[in-house]
């Protein structure tokens, strides 16, 4: 390689690594921002997503975790008396697991719900207070579903 193509060469690589480095910057600015958590007004608000099984890994149907911050407002409306026909705060469709919020055996609950191909349709419920905040994860292990409110099974 002659001193031409060498400066050449240089002078690309610097002007490349000072792009990537702009580019860096900008994207940790906008990282630092954060805001990348969905907002909803309480009022007939959705995400509607794809399949399950195009956005989750394969053992989806046996293996699965979800948490999440809510905030229950209002009413609730259920079609049947089962959790599944209840409001749906998450979950799949067709309905195969969730979590959704009603009244189910007359109690009054966020329910997180699982048909396991091996286990039957399992059904757990949290009671909750309108209006407050809570976190809630499904956690789901083969046939074992458990329902976790607040860092407590």
């Amino acid at each position: 390689m002659n001193s031409k193509q060498r400066v050449s060469f240089l002078t690309i690589a610097v002007g490349v690594s000072l792009f990537l480095l702009l580019v860096m910057d900008l994207l940790a600015s906008a990282a630092s921002n954060g805001n990348y958590a969905l907002d909803f007004d309480g009022s007939t608000d959705l995400v509607e997503l794809s399949t399950t099984a195009n956005i989750m890994a394969p053992t989806w149907i046996t293996t699965k975790t979800v948490s999440m911050w809510i905030r229950p407002l209002g009413g609730y409306t259920c079609s049947i008396d089962e959790p599944a026909s209840c409001d749906a705060i998450f979950g799949d469709s067709p309905r195969w697991w969730g979590i959704s919020r009603g009244m189910y055996l007359g109690q009054d609950r966020i329910w997180v719900w699982n048909w396991a191909t091996s286990g039957g349709l399992r059904r757990i419920g949290v009671p909750y207070t309108v209006g407050e905040w809570m976190h809630i994860a499904l956690v789901h292990g083969m046939v074992d579903c458990v329902l976790i409110k607040m860092g407590w099974r």
